[in-house]
């Protein structure tokens, strides 16, 4: 519940990855400072983590993390109401888990489309 604490620790984990070269850690702490900003909603700086994150998965192939980060981009895109580019994020996020048979965060994505597409 301490955001500033959390982002604090995150920034630090971000740090160790970096500096020993562990991409796929790299990755996972730029999704969670976005995630971070997100729920404080600052939405911006949200992008900005976790579309750097989306880089490095896609970077170092690591399927799952390139739904979940388009996934989470798409959720933040919804927030910010912007529901076509929600919608092309989130759809392009399931399309990645079908390919691959993965589902983890399939559920949250439907849900998150089907409320877009009911005007919700």
């Amino acid at each position: 519940g301490d955001g500033e604490k959390a982002l604090e620790y995150y920034d630090k984990a971000l740090a160790i990855s970096r500096e020993i070269g562990y991409r796929q850690g790299e990755a996972y702490q730029l999704r969670n400072i976005g995630l971070i900003y997100m729920d404080k909603g600052d939405f911006d700086r949200a992008l900005k983590h976790l579309q750097e994150s989306l880089k490095i998965n896609r970077g170092i192939g690591y399927q799952q993390g390139v739904a979940s980060q388009l996934g989470n981009i798409g959720l933040v895109h919804k927030k910010k109401g912007e529901k076509t580019e929600a919608l092309k994020c989130l759809k392009d996020a399931l399309s990645i888990l079908d390919m691959h048979g993965l589902v983890y965060g399939r559920k949250v994505i439907k849900n998150a489309i089907r409320e877009i597409e009911a005007g919700e």
